[in-house]
């Protein structure tokens, strides 16, 4: 078999949110952010983010980001919607 190598042109970038007793977190939103550089960061007023997209999680608690700007660093942050049903301090875990 023929090794071929390709170059994409964009990243599919997949998670999953879930409980600790390991049941999904439905409906969460999901931010994807970019990490600027401090370069970057001077050029754009302070305290402001750059969010590029955003996500809710299915019934299985999966998000997916499609990625076409490889030359940054992306984070992510997780929001409760008003149809999660949580307490206060439960903790919930992120699998990619």
């Amino acid at each position: 078999m023929r090794n071929i190598n390709c170059d994409y042109n964009s990243v599919l970038f997949k998670g999953c949110l879930y409980y600790e007793d390991r049941t999904p977190v439905k409906n969460a939103i999901v931010l994807l952010e970019i990490v600027l550089s401090d370069k970057e960061k001077a050029s754009i007023k302070k305290n402001s983010n750059l969010y590029c997209a955003y996500s809710i999680t299915n019934d299985l608690g999966e998000f997916y980001f499609q990625i076409s700007d490889k030359d940054h660093y992306y984070k992510i942050k997780i929001f409760e919607n008003h149809n999660i049903k949580c307490l206060d301090n439960e903790t919930i875990f992120v699998d990619m």
